[in-house]
């Protein structure tokens, strides 16, 4: 069952950058001002991609020559980024303590550290981004199939879909969750974004076993 979806783009410190970030260059190709103060994600294919992405090139290609440029890329912003991970939402956020100025974020991701800081700024970048869905799903191999099902049915309910939309600041599928949330939410493009931002974006996938090799020899070969 779909149960949330968002996108990818870059979370930033708008009140310490000089400028705002615009394109994953930004982050690929940094000035002095922002190297040592990126945080990418570990994610070998999304980071792949975005690389990709920054390059004008499609993020699906399975090309030899835009892989082993991808991995150019990767490999010489290697020393202007402090982690490759994933950004802690709580008060101890590396964005709050402004140990990164930049960094590869989820959007709800972004809308949560912003609680404890109206300067965190999130953008979909201009040369593309990443739209991803969640499922809940019940294993084939499930010992308890009934309650599992009972508990995705429950989730489904349209409060309960509303509900953990509002926690998660993520947008839900739902369409009758949808028309219980605040006008304030629909109405955020950091969680819908414009048709003209998804226009720029492509639907994440599941790649074949080669393809998927490749970007985690990439990933490999950059990471500390």
């Amino acid at each position: 069952m779909p149960f949330l979806w968002g996108t990818t783009g870059i979370a930033y410190r708008s009140d310490l950058v000089t400028r705002p970030i615009r394109s994953w260059l930004d982050l690929f190709q940094p000035g002095d001002e922002l190297c040592g103060r990126i945080m990418m994600q570990r994610n070998a294919q999304d980071t792949v991609e975005t690389a990709l992405r920054a390059l004008g090139k499609n993020p699906a290609t399975d090309e030899p020559a835009a892989l082993n440029e991808a991995e150019r890329l990767m490999v010489a912003q290697r020393d202007c980024v402090i982690d490759y991970g994933y950004m802690n939402l709580d008060e101890n956020s590396e964005l709050l303590t402004g140990e990164v100025w930049a960094a590869m974020a989820y959007n709800g991701d972004a809308l949560m550290i912003q609680q404890y800081n109206s300067d965190i700024a999130f953008v979909l970048p201009e040369d593309g981004s990443e739209v991803w869905m969640d499922f809940l799903v019940v294993l084939k191999k499930s010992t308890n199939k009934e309650l599992a099902l009972r508990f995705v049915n429950f989730m489904a309910e349209p409060r309960h879909a509303a509900q953990q939309a509002l926690y998660s600041f993520y947008a839900t599928p739902n369409l009758a969750a949808m028309a219980l949330l605040p006008e304030d939410f629909r109405n955020n493009p950091v969680i819908y974004p414009s048709a003209e931002s998804l226009s720029r974006a492509s639907v994440d996938q599941a790649y074949g076993p080669r393809l998927a090799r490749r970007h985690n020899q990439i990933m490999f070969r950059v990471l500390p």
